[in-house]
């Protein structure tokens, strides 16, 4: 449509210059036809360079960036991560496309990283035990999922649900996970993206996708600011007593830095503070299932409440279990459409409703 106006009014702009200068016969009217035509078709042969060509390329389903396709229907991979302060700092979480916050017993918060692609990974530190509503999330990415260790209920989601996983309790205790002398148990599991490679390989799962996966998430094809949004240059996530980590908005680059414990939350592997295009932040009911222990559980499929936040702004979304997966929606009801580029997720209690603070 752009070439076609273009052309137009070079048109009409010929003609009106002929009717103006009607007197000067038909050498000056040939002349300015072949000048309109010869333009026109140099219009006509401008390649449209808005026009990218991703031949050779897919759209990652977790960060919506162009990735080889050698990913194309791959599974991710997620791996549990310790966040209490004897298992900081911790190693190759960067290369994460998405993480999950949520809380455990006794206040602490536990990680779930999820990488489209695991390779390059020196060291992946340091790796605890599963909880089954993080074993619910994997299953609705379709992840292979990486632990050392479970809960009871864990161990028992595990095979209902058919999640393919990787837990150092098994045979690969020696094979795919290795412990740091430097570091106190039960902080001190690590692994790497060959050990995890050899685990896969040892018990046999499948890399491709099941075949009713269904997509998390939905991507605009480029950044695009939000509509309507509220100002979020510091998001301050109140997960429990215990810890209450934030992010700061960085113009520059246009992501989010995290903090927690006072102090920015870095990879020493990479030695740089993660950050994220996009931060989630949602809202759960939340039961106490043993008092004595403080096993929790997290009803993701009741759906809820929480925010969207990018590029230094917010709005308020819902999500709710639709077709196997977690799907994010705007108020008017549509599909949540995410900006191209990594993800934090934190899940908070819906019983406190302040929990997430703007500035």
């Amino acid at each position: 449509m752009r070439k076609k106006s273009r052309l137009a009014l070079l048109l009409a702009g010929v003609m009106a210059f002929s009717a103006f200068a009607g007197g000067c016969g038909k050498k000056e009217e040939a002349e300015a036809t072949t000048l309109a035509v010869t333009e026109a078709s140099m219009i006509d042969s401008v390649p449209d360079m808005s026009f990218e060509n991703h031949d050779g390329e897919v759209l990652c389903d977790l960060t919506g960036e162009w990735v080889d396709e050698k990913f194309k229907n791959k599974r991710p991979l997620a791996m549990m991560i310790n966040n209490v302060p004897d298992a900081i700092p911790q190693y190759g979480i960067s290369k994460a496309d998405i993480i999950y916050e949520i809380q455990v017993e006794g206040g602490v918060t536990r990680l779930m990283a999820v990488f489209h692609d695991w390779s390059g990974i020196d060291k992946l530190m340091s790796i605890r035990s599963a909880r089954h509503y993080f074993v619910y999330m994997a299953h609705y990415l379709d992840a292979i999922y990486g632990h050392y260790g479970w809960s009871p209920f864990a161990e028992s989601a595990i095979p209902n649900l058919g999640v393919p996983n990787l837990n150092g309790l098994t045979n690969l205790g020696g094979v795919m996970y290795f412990r740091d002398p430097d570091r106190p148990s039960p902080h001190d599991v690590y692994t790497n993206s060959e050990l995890i490679d050899e685990g896969i390989e040892i018990d046999g799962y499948d890399l491709n996708h099941r075949s009713d996966y269904e997509k998390p998430f939905a991507w605009n094809a480029a950044d695009t600011p939000l509509a309507g949004g509220k100002p979020a240059k510091k998001v301050t996530t109140r997960m429990s007593g215990f810890t209450t980590p934030w992010f700061e908005y960085n113009e520059k680059d246009q992501t989010y830095y995290r903090f927690q414990y006072g102090e920015p939350h870095m990879d020493a592997g990479a030695n740089e503070q993660l950050h994220y295009k996009n931060v989630i932040c949602i809202y759960a009911d939340t039961l106490v299932l043993d008092a004595e222990v403080g096993w929790l559980d997290v009803l993701f499929e009741h759906g809820g409440n929480g925010y969207y936040i990018t590029d230094g702004a917010y709005v308020p979304i819902t999500y709710s279990y639709v077709d196997g997966t977690i799907k994010y929606f705007t108020e008017d009801g549509n599909q949540l459409k995410m900006n191209p580029g990594k993800t934090f997720i934190s899940v908070l209690d819906a019983a406190d409703q302040s929990a997430v603070t703007f500035e």
